[in-house]
């Protein structure tokens, strides 16, 4: 058996040769301590040659990003390695020091400890309207997909046949709901003043079901004034109705008024957001 080097106490890299192991294949295995503090059997011409450096944590150990800043975060110190993923300790502008995961922060998903979720107004960098489940907000939600979305069950009727929405609404409720102000009531909804053209500013009004049904497109042959209401001979009666997800409605009333109502009513249930 050919002579064993003595490599104790020799330090390489991130090992140090602790005590000899055995050898196995012409090959010499020493037991040998990282500096991370792990203990490990390895080949020493490996790591004479430099060709292993560590125990195998530099592999996972993760870039250092101590004192650098991410929006209102600043990574201070690592606080552990959990299956390859780091996590830092970030000291927030706001003063709160959190744990998160380094690719979070990184990716930009995470931009805060939180706080700017619970600030409002133009303090908080994630703040739109704050009016995203009002009535406005979903009718123009409504608009939109009626306007734009070909798979929308409106469409035809409005999209379909060049309805439009403007280029300042299109994408911003913040604006339509600047140029349209709060809706006055339940009762009032959007409505076109000119039926043949878009959504925009000066062609848009909140009216009440009975206010749109006067001013709603009409066939040809309508004698009434109003879509979908004609008067019955037999009955004597004027008579609403409206072909309603795959149903048709048909109810009668005394007067005319009344019958528009109702269909504007139905119309309304039709149209309405999701």
């Amino acid at each position: 058996m050919r002579a064993i080097k003595d490599l104790t106490g020799l330090k390489l890299g991130l090992l140090t040769f602790e005590k000899f192991s055995h050898i196995t294949n012409r090959r010499t295995y020493w037991i040998c301590k990282c500096d991370c503090g792990n203990t490990k059997e390895l080949v020493a011409n490996s790591i004479r040659s430099g060709r292993t450096k560590s125990c195998g944590c530099l592999l996972h150990r993760p870039k250092d990003i101590t004192g650098k800043k991410f929006g209102v975060l600043t990574a201070k110190k690592l606080s552990c390695v959990k299956k390859g993923r780091a996590f830092w300790f970030f000291e927030c502008d706001c003063g709160n020091i959190k744990e998160i995961r380094y690719a979070f922060v990184a990716s930009g998903n995470t931009q805060s400890c939180g706080c700017s979720h619970r600030r409002t107004g133009e303090n908080n960098p994630n703040y739109k309207h704050g009016k995203k489940h009002t009535s406005e907000y979903k009718i123009w939600k409504g608009i939109r997909k009626r306007c734009l979305n070909s798979k929308d069950a409106g469409f035809p009727n409005y999209g379909g046949r060049g309805i439009t929405i403007c280029d300042r609404w299109r994408n911003s409720a913040v604006n339509f709901m600047n140029d349209m102000g709060a809706r006055p009531s339940p009762r009032h909804s959007i409505d076109r003043i000119d039926n043949d053209k878009g959504y925009f500013p000066d062609n848009c009004r909140w009216a009440t079901a009975l206010e749109q049904a006067r001013n709603t497109r009409m066939r040809k042959i309508n004698t009434s004034g109003f879509t979908g209401v004609h008067w019955c001979k037999r009955d004597k009666r004027w008579k609403a109705r409206i072909s309603l997800f795959g149903k048709r409605r048909i109810k009668s009333f005394p007067t005319i008024e009344a019958a528009a109502d109702c269909r504007k009513k139905w119309e309304q249930e039709r149209d309405a957001p999701i």
